[in-house]
């Protein structure tokens, strides 16, 4: 069996998978990792192989929501603000109006 998984580029999403590809491979089975490009160097060191695909961001960098809202077409919040649950709504509708597949690979 071949595996692939996904992951949101944080070590808190790779590291409780890493027992379970490890027991995968043991058991014969091909391991993968799929995740934005700047988590390579973590992963790789699991030594299973990587695989890049969307939004290139970091989860522990500074800078990631504002990659995401660059993405996203919409502006960041504030330094420091909590967006109200309408402001994010408002952004949701406004993003899903042109989401489709293949944007999202680009």
């Amino acid at each position: 069996m071949r595996v692939l998984f996904t992951l949101l580029p944080a070590l808190g999403s790779l590291q409780p998978l890493i027992p379970l590809a490890q027991a995968l491979a043991a058991g014969g089975h091909q391991v993968a990792w799929c995740s934005a490009a700047s988590f390579r160097a973590d992963t790789e060191q699991t030594g299973f192989p990587f695989f890049s695909a969307g939004l290139d961001f970091y989860v522990s960098s500074p800078d990631f929501i504002e990659t995401l809202c660059a993405t996203a077409g919409v502006s960041p919040p504030p330094a420091g603000s909590q967006p109200s649950r309408a402001a994010w709504d408002e952004m949701r509708r406004e993003r899903a109006s042109g989401l489709s597949a293949s944007s999202l690979l680009e």
